[in-house]
């Protein structure tokens, strides 16, 4: 099976260090289990990249109904 690539934006690298020291301050373990499930995560996206939709993004890969847009517009 073939798998894509999934590339973040430089910031995330900031975001994730600043995650884990919060996670780090509530409990020492956290941070260890935040990115083995950000890794899950990214394993996951890499193997169904047509799975993707971020809803009110432009990464959208599905289009959104007429309706919800319309509504938005009201």
């Amino acid at each position: 099976m073939s798998r894509a690539v999934v590339v973040f934006h430089p910031a995330v690298e900031d975001d994730i260090a600043a995650i884990q020291a919060h996670y780090e301050q509530m409990d020492p373990v956290l941070p260890d289990r935040f990115e083995a499930r950000l890794d899950d995560q990214v394993e996951r996206l890499s193997m169904f990249p047509d799975a993707l939709v971020c809803p009110g993004l432009s990464c959208l890969r599905r289009r959104r109904s007429p309706g919800r847009r319309a509504a938005r517009a009201r």
